[in-house]
């Protein structure tokens, strides 16, 4: 875990993003280590952390500003807003502090247009991100009652599969039963995609390229979208293209 910076989250609603962020804390607390945990709800979800309640998303660049005072070692704020809240992370990271943050978004690039397209001045995001993550959650096919499943030529081209990877693969298709409730799924599968910014990113998103020129760079240091982790535990047998289908869609 890197001493210092910004860990962005990035996922909707019940995408296991808080607990990604906490998990992600929880590397990097020990007993010489202070850790403080900024929600709305103020409950602690890492072992050994302070926790401090945040009522209101106005009120977090105050709370944190107040928590910084006292010198924390890692900061995990679950849930930042676009807008003076995202500013003030930022400008945290760049004190020094390690800060492990949680946004609303489905997959990594949405994490920094929200935040830039919320006023953090690019440049001053470059030089403290450390990383992005952007996370769903995929329901886990019932293996107990599913059937194997052969993709077609449609459904390979749709998951962009190569074709001649298609006899290692065990594709799986849900089918249903009573421990399941007829669902053909039990439990969860995360899938996941995570960003490392190399030196030539940092000097892009500094100087407020598009998108598409920061996704290519990203592309050139070996950046796997969060589709094409999804499509890896498609071909594990672990979901089916249904459930991809129904939570995600091919882009990027």
């Amino acid at each position: 875990t890197p001493p210092e910076g910004l860990i962005l989250v990035a996922g909707a609603r019940d995408s296991g993003r808080t607990t990604t962020a906490a998990a992600l804390a929880a590397l990097a607390n020990h007993p010489m280590r202070q850790v403080v945990l900024l929600s709305r709800d103020g409950i602690a979800a890492v072992p050994g952390a302070l926790s401090v309640a945040v009522p209101r998303p106005t009120d977090l660049p105050a709370i944190l500003g107040d928590v910084l005072a006292q010198n924390p070692d890692v900061v995990i704020i679950d849930g930042v807003d676009p807008g003076e809240p995202a500013r003030a992370v930022v400008r945290a990271a760049m004190d020094g502090a390690l800060i492990v943050a949680t946004v609303q978004g489905s997959r990594a690039f949405d994490a920094i247009e929200r935040l830039v397209g919320g006023g953090v001045p690019a440049w001053q995001l470059a030089a403290t991100l450390q990383a992005v993550i952007g996370q769903r959650l995929l329901r886990s096919v019932h293996e107990a009652c599913s059937a194997a499943h052969e993709p077609s030529p449609a459904e390979l081209e749709e998951m962009r599969f190569p074709r001649e990877a298609v006899e290692k693969a065990k594709f799986r298709a849900a089918r249903g039963c009573g421990k399941c409730y007829g669902t053909g799924y039990l439990g969860r599968v995360v899938a996941a995609e995570a960003l490392f910014p190399s030196a030539a990113f940092r000097q892009a998103l500094a100087l407020g390229e598009p998108s598409d020129r920061l996704l290519a760079i990203a592309r050139d240091d070996g950046f796997q979208t969060l589709w094409e982790d999804a499509v890896g535990k498609l071909a594990l047998g672990r979901t089916t293209l249904d459930e991809l289908r129904a939570v995600l869609f091919a882009r990027d």
